[in-house]
């Protein structure tokens, strides 16, 4: 499936979610609420990714748990644009 598809076939208003987060990200604004959302998409919505995509979102996860009291926007963004096809 490629890319370009996959935010067109998340459930109705996720898509509108991810964008949202990846705006916050992009502005280095964005919180662990933010990054939860995320994994709440991806769980709810796992029938849209492929094996690759998802051990980007779990790169996510990761860095939420070891890195508790710092958001690195910029690592998170990267990851979110790859495994969502955001363009």
């Amino acid at each position: 499936m490629s890319n370009l598809n996959k935010l067109d076939m998340l459930l109705e208003g996720d898509k509108e979610v991810i964008l949202e987060v990846y705006t916050k990200l992009r502005d280095g604004v964005a919180t662990y609420h933010d990054l939860g959302e995320v994994m709440r998409v991806a769980q709810q919505n796992v029938r849209v990714f492929e094996a690759f995509d998802l051990t980007l979102i779990l790169r996510i996860a990761e860095y939420q748990f070891k890195h508790s009291s710092n958001i690195e926007h910029g690592f998170i963004k990267d990851n979110l644009v790859s495994a969502f096809g955001i363009v």
